[in-house]
């Protein structure tokens, strides 16, 4: 299940020192690395990961935030307060 698979990535990295953040680039390979599956977001129903990550049925797991030039799917318990306007504005 995709939702799992995010959830437990997210848990595991960080980006830019932020923990539970993943740059948008890097989670289609650690998913075939980690988990040996392809994430295949046309096959979710959405052109690009981007907004796939931004489905509500992803919007208790993550949220997509722009970091400096980076755009991360960040862990919604694990977000820091000075980020948390920067999510409700990309979601």
């Amino acid at each position: 299940d995709a939702r799992t698979c995010l959830a437990e990535i997210l848990r595991a990295e960080s980006a830019n020192g932020l923990p539970g953040a993943v740059p948008l680039s890097n989670i289609k390979r650690i998913f075939r690395h980690r988990y040996g599956l392809t994430l295949c977001e046309a096959m979710l129903g959405h052109a690009k990961l981007h907004d796939l990550l931004k489905d509500p049925k992803f919007e208790d797991i993550c949220c997509v935030a722009q970091v400096g030039k980076v755009h991360v799917a960040m862990q919604q318990l694990a977000r820091p307060l000075a980020l948390a306007g920067r999510c409700a504005s990309h979601v």
